[in-house]
Protein backbone atom coordinates (compact mmCIF):
# COMPACT_ATOMS: atom_id res chain seq x y z
CA UNK A 1 0.00 0.00 0.00
CA UNK A 2 1.36 3.50 -0.82
CA UNK A 3 2.92 5.47 2.02
CA UNK A 4 0.79 8.52 2.72
CA UNK A 5 2.25 11.90 3.47
CA UNK A 6 0.60 14.04 6.10
CA UNK A 7 -2.23 16.32 5.11
CA UNK A 8 -1.00 19.87 4.77
CA UNK A 9 -2.96 23.11 4.71
CA UNK A 10 -2.31 25.28 1.67
CA UNK A 11 -3.61 28.61 0.46
CA UNK A 12 -4.36 28.96 -3.24
CA UNK A 13 -4.52 32.41 -4.87
CA UNK A 14 -7.73 32.68 -6.87
CA UNK A 15 -9.28 35.84 -8.35
CA UNK A 16 -7.47 38.11 -5.93
CA UNK A 17 -8.53 35.99 -2.96
CA UNK A 18 -6.87 33.18 -1.07
CA UNK A 19 -8.67 29.82 -0.98
CA UNK A 20 -7.95 27.48 1.93
CA UNK A 21 -7.34 23.85 0.94
CA UNK A 22 -6.08 20.54 2.31
CA UNK A 23 -3.54 18.63 0.21
CA UNK A 24 -2.43 15.05 0.77
CA UNK A 25 0.18 13.55 -1.56
CA UNK A 26 1.31 9.91 -1.23
CA UNK A 27 4.69 8.69 -2.36
CA UNK A 28 4.73 8.60 -6.19
CA UNK A 29 1.04 9.53 -6.64
CA UNK A 30 -0.87 7.79 -9.42
CA UNK A 31 -2.99 10.89 -9.85
CA UNK A 32 -4.54 13.91 -8.16
CA UNK A 33 -8.24 14.14 -7.32
CA UNK A 34 -9.56 17.67 -6.82
CA UNK A 35 -12.84 17.91 -4.92
CA UNK A 36 -15.58 20.37 -5.93
CA UNK A 37 -18.24 20.94 -3.30
CA UNK A 38 -21.71 22.34 -3.85
CA UNK A 39 -22.70 25.73 -2.51
CA UNK A 40 -21.91 25.90 1.19
CA UNK A 41 -19.66 22.86 1.05
CA UNK A 42 -16.53 22.92 3.16
CA UNK A 43 -13.35 20.89 3.10
CA UNK A 44 -12.83 18.17 5.64
CA UNK A 45 -16.46 17.35 6.35
CA UNK A 46 -17.22 13.71 7.15
CA UNK A 47 -18.34 12.91 3.62
CA UNK A 48 -15.30 14.24 1.79
CA UNK A 49 -12.92 12.88 4.44
CA UNK A 50 -14.20 9.34 3.98
CA UNK A 51 -13.95 9.52 0.19
CA UNK A 52 -10.51 11.14 0.34
CA UNK A 53 -9.21 8.34 2.56
CA UNK A 54 -10.50 5.73 0.10
CA UNK A 55 -8.75 7.49 -2.78
CA UNK A 56 -5.51 7.93 -0.85
CA UNK A 57 -5.38 4.19 -0.16
CA UNK A 58 -5.27 3.72 -3.93
CA UNK A 59 -2.18 5.92 -4.21
CA UNK A 60 -4.05 9.04 -5.28
CA UNK A 61 -3.30 12.53 -4.03
CA UNK A 62 -6.30 14.60 -2.94
CA UNK A 63 -6.95 18.33 -2.87
CA UNK A 64 -10.00 19.42 -0.89
CA UNK A 65 -10.74 23.14 -0.84
CA UNK A 66 -13.28 25.61 0.50
CA UNK A 67 -15.51 26.79 -2.31
CA UNK A 68 -15.97 30.23 -0.74
CA UNK A 69 -13.48 32.57 0.89
CA UNK A 70 -14.03 33.42 4.58
CA UNK A 71 -15.29 36.86 3.50
CA UNK A 72 -17.82 35.35 1.11
CA UNK A 73 -19.06 32.86 3.69
CA UNK A 74 -19.67 35.76 6.08
CA UNK A 75 -22.06 37.42 3.61
CA UNK A 76 -25.58 36.02 4.25
CA UNK A 77 -26.88 37.12 0.84
CA UNK A 78 -23.85 36.13 -1.22
CA UNK A 79 -24.86 34.97 -4.73
CA UNK A 80 -22.84 32.25 -6.42
CA UNK A 81 -23.63 31.03 -9.92
CA UNK A 82 -22.22 27.82 -11.42
CA UNK A 83 -19.99 29.83 -13.76
CA UNK A 84 -18.12 31.39 -10.84
CA UNK A 85 -17.08 28.16 -9.06
CA UNK A 86 -16.20 26.60 -12.42
CA UNK A 87 -13.81 29.46 -13.15
CA UNK A 88 -12.39 29.18 -9.66
CA UNK A 89 -11.93 25.43 -10.08
CA UNK A 90 -10.10 25.96 -13.38
CA UNK A 91 -7.64 28.25 -11.59
CA UNK A 92 -7.12 25.65 -8.86
CA UNK A 93 -6.39 23.04 -11.53
CA UNK A 94 -3.73 25.33 -13.01
CA UNK A 95 -2.24 25.95 -9.56
CA UNK A 96 -2.01 22.21 -8.88
CA UNK A 97 -0.27 21.56 -12.17
CA UNK A 98 2.40 24.10 -11.30
CA UNK A 99 3.34 22.51 -7.96
CA UNK A 100 6.68 20.71 -8.01
CA UNK A 101 5.36 17.56 -6.32
CA UNK A 102 2.38 17.37 -8.69
CA UNK A 103 3.91 18.21 -12.07
CA UNK A 104 2.95 15.66 -14.68
CA UNK A 105 0.47 13.96 -12.34
CA UNK A 106 -2.85 13.23 -14.11
CA UNK A 107 -5.87 15.05 -12.68
CA UNK A 108 -9.40 13.91 -11.89
CA UNK A 109 -12.32 15.95 -10.56
CA UNK A 110 -14.88 14.75 -8.03
CA UNK A 111 -17.94 16.97 -7.65
CA UNK A 112 -20.73 16.95 -5.07
CA UNK A 113 -24.19 18.41 -5.69
CA UNK A 114 -23.96 21.62 -7.69
CA UNK A 115 -20.19 21.28 -7.43
CA UNK A 116 -20.50 18.52 -10.03
CA UNK A 117 -21.79 21.13 -12.48
CA UNK A 118 -18.75 23.29 -11.79
CA UNK A 119 -16.54 20.25 -12.42
CA UNK A 120 -18.29 19.56 -15.73
CA UNK A 121 -17.86 23.15 -16.89
CA UNK A 122 -14.19 23.20 -15.87
CA UNK A 123 -13.53 19.86 -17.60
CA UNK A 124 -15.25 21.07 -20.77
CA UNK A 125 -12.72 23.83 -21.41
CA UNK A 126 -10.37 23.52 -24.36
CA UNK A 127 -7.03 21.92 -23.48
CA UNK A 128 -8.35 20.86 -20.06
CA UNK A 129 -5.88 18.49 -18.33
CA UNK A 130 -8.70 16.61 -16.59
CA UNK A 131 -8.40 12.88 -17.30
CA UNK A 132 -11.43 11.60 -15.35
CA UNK A 133 -14.57 13.04 -13.79
CA UNK A 134 -16.86 11.74 -11.04
CA UNK A 135 -20.19 13.25 -10.01
CA UNK A 136 -21.48 12.15 -6.58
CA UNK A 137 -25.10 13.03 -6.05
CA UNK A 138 -24.54 15.74 -8.63
CA UNK A 139 -26.83 18.26 -10.27
CA UNK A 140 -25.36 18.23 -13.78
CA UNK A 141 -28.27 20.11 -15.33
CA UNK A 142 -26.79 23.39 -14.06
CA UNK A 143 -23.82 22.88 -16.38
CA UNK A 144 -26.03 23.47 -19.41
CA UNK A 145 -24.57 22.15 -22.65
CA UNK A 146 -21.04 21.90 -21.27
CA UNK A 147 -21.39 18.14 -20.85
CA UNK A 148 -21.29 17.81 -24.64
CA UNK A 149 -17.74 19.22 -24.64
CA UNK A 150 -16.30 16.96 -21.93
CA UNK A 151 -13.92 14.34 -23.27
CA UNK A 152 -12.76 13.00 -19.90
CA UNK A 153 -14.31 9.62 -18.97
CA UNK A 154 -17.15 10.46 -16.58
CA UNK A 155 -19.00 8.55 -13.87
CA UNK A 156 -22.31 9.68 -12.38
CA UNK A 157 -23.10 8.17 -8.95
CA UNK A 158 -26.65 8.64 -7.69
CA UNK A 159 -28.85 7.39 -4.87
CA UNK A 160 -31.53 4.90 -5.87
CA UNK A 161 -34.30 6.72 -4.00
CA UNK A 162 -34.01 9.96 -6.01
CA UNK A 163 -35.66 9.18 -9.33
CA UNK A 164 -35.66 12.77 -10.58
CA UNK A 165 -31.92 13.08 -9.96
CA UNK A 166 -31.35 9.72 -11.65
CA UNK A 167 -33.04 11.02 -14.80
CA UNK A 168 -30.95 14.21 -14.79
CA UNK A 169 -27.70 12.28 -14.38
CA UNK A 170 -28.62 9.75 -17.04
CA UNK A 171 -29.31 12.59 -19.47
CA UNK A 172 -25.92 14.15 -18.71
CA UNK A 173 -24.12 10.83 -19.14
CA UNK A 174 -25.74 10.40 -22.54
CA UNK A 175 -24.36 13.78 -23.66
CA UNK A 176 -20.73 12.94 -22.98
CA UNK A 177 -18.33 12.59 -25.90
CA UNK A 178 -16.25 9.82 -24.34
CA UNK A 179 -16.76 6.95 -21.92
CA UNK A 180 -19.56 7.71 -19.47
CA UNK A 181 -21.57 5.61 -17.06
CA UNK A 182 -24.15 6.03 -14.34
CA UNK A 183 -24.04 3.92 -11.18
CA UNK A 184 -26.97 3.71 -8.76
CA UNK A 185 -26.38 3.12 -5.06
CA UNK A 186 -29.51 1.21 -4.11
CA UNK A 187 -31.62 2.16 -1.09
CA UNK A 188 -29.85 5.49 -0.77
CA UNK A 189 -30.76 9.13 -1.12
CA UNK A 190 -28.58 11.52 -3.06
CA UNK A 191 -26.68 12.53 0.07
CA UNK A 192 -25.60 8.90 0.66
CA UNK A 193 -26.45 9.22 4.36
CA UNK A 194 -27.79 5.68 4.73
CA UNK A 195 -25.65 2.95 6.31
CA UNK A 196 -23.00 1.78 3.85
CA UNK A 197 -24.14 4.13 1.07
CA UNK A 198 -21.22 6.54 1.21
CA UNK A 199 -18.76 3.66 1.41
CA UNK A 200 -20.32 2.17 -1.73
CA UNK A 201 -20.11 5.51 -3.55
CA UNK A 202 -16.48 5.88 -2.44
CA UNK A 203 -15.53 2.51 -3.90
CA UNK A 204 -17.22 3.34 -7.19
CA UNK A 205 -15.34 6.64 -7.38
CA UNK A 206 -12.02 4.99 -6.50
CA UNK A 207 -12.44 2.25 -9.09
CA UNK A 208 -13.42 4.67 -11.85
CA UNK A 209 -10.59 7.11 -11.20
CA UNK A 210 -8.13 4.26 -10.75
CA UNK A 211 -9.19 2.82 -14.09
CA UNK A 212 -8.36 5.99 -15.99
CA UNK A 213 -5.54 7.48 -13.92
CA UNK A 214 -4.00 4.34 -12.48
CA UNK A 215 -3.93 2.87 -8.98
CA UNK A 216 -1.14 1.54 -6.79
CA UNK A 217 -3.36 0.01 -4.13
CA UNK A 218 -1.99 -3.48 -4.67
CA UNK A 219 1.70 -2.52 -4.51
Amino acid sequence: MPVLSSEIAVRIPVEGHSIEASLTVPDRPAGLVIFAHGRGGVRGDGRSSLVATELQKAGLATLDYDLLTPEERAEPDYKFSVAAPAKRLAEIIRWAGAQQNLRGVPIALLGWGTGASAAIVAASQAASPVRALVSCGGRPEFAGDSARQVIAPSLFIVGGFDWAIIDLNEAAANQMRSAARMEVVEKATNGFEEAGALEAASRLARNWIGKWLGSREEE
